[in-house]
């Protein structure tokens, strides 16, 4: 079985943000602005990851990564009070075979939870998952349905406190990154995670899986 990878990623730098708790999500209703013309109730056409560690006197680095072409220009015209984006580093469309079978290097940013049961007729509640067991075992569901299988990986993560834009309320989150190797399952599923993304709260930048083949010696 086999498809093509095809989507569009791109480097932008955000200026810095006022409340730092605040930036992921008003980066969020930033990049919205560059899908404009969907139908109402759409699901978010992209997902994106904060780069905190990449930064300058100017600003935030930040990875975007959707199926559809984004129009950063109308974007940049915006204006706002709350944060901007100040340039565009580079837009790139990739396109490359998935085929089943084949390796490539892999690297999934994403925010682990799991529900727990509170009795009949009550509302469940999510929880972040915060030791190595659980946040692999959630991995290893997560990547049937998105089409591959992990052969080996290294994973790290923090925790984080993050705010809507209008909410004083504080989410804990598990910010995890996986880094490591994956084998193609199923090319189908695996493109649609691409561009979907993995997991929960991609509202707050989590989600994205990049690929790459792997260098050979």
């Amino acid at each position: 079985m086999t498809c093509e990878a095809n989507y569009w990623m791109s480097m932008l730098e955000i200026s810095h943000p006022v409340a730092k708790t605040r930036f992921r999500h008003q980066l969020h209703r930033l990049l919205w602005r560059a899908y404009r013309g969907l139908p109402k109730g759409h699901k978010q056409p992209f997902v994106f990851t904060p780069l905190p560690g990449n930064s300058d006197k100017d600003g935030v680095y930040c990875l975007v990564q959707s199926a559809r072409n984004p129009d950063w220009n109308s974007v940049m015209m915006c204006d706002t009070d709350e944060i901007r984006l100040i340039r565009v580093h580079g837009v790139k469309h990739v396109r490359f075979p998935l085929r089943e079978g084949n390796q490539f290097a892999f690297r999934l940013t994403c925010a682990p939870h799991k529900n727990i049961n509170l009795g009949a007729n009550v509302r469940g509640k999510k929880i972040r998952l915060n030791n190595d067991h659980e946040i692999s075992q959630w991995l290893e569901r997560r990547s049937v349905s998105a089409g591959f299988q992990p052969i080996g990986y290294e994973l790290g993560y923090t925790e984080i406190k993050v705010r809507k834009y209008s909410c004083e309320d504080y989410i804990p989150l598990s910010s995890c990154q996986f880094n490591g190797r994956l084998k193609v399952v199923d090319p189908q599923r695996l493109q649609a995670a691409l561009s979907d993304g993995i997991g929960p709260k991609k509202i707050f930048g989590f989600g994205m899986l990049n690929i790459a083949p792997l260098k050979t010696s």
